[in-house]
């Protein structure tokens, strides 16, 4: 949440719940799937600390949509 706050929407600071809770319901719906709880292995964790991960879903080959 706080990658797509601060990056897409241009806002600094914590992310409101209420924002968090609408920006992940739109990721889900949107066909983004979820990791089961937070991760802190990856290179994102660098910037955001803990953080639960949205994973881009497979595409058809040559779909950029």
């Amino acid at each position: 949440m706080a990658q797509i706050s601060e990056e897409l929407m241009g806002r600094d600071g914590s992310v409101p719940h209420t924002e968090a809770g609408k920006i992940g319901k739109a990721m889900l719906i949107v066909g983004w799937p979820r990791t089961e709880g937070p991760v802190t292995a990856r290179k994102i964790n660098e910037k955001y600390e803990k953080c639960r991960v949205y994973v881009r879903p497979e595409t058809e080959k040559g779909d950029l949509t």
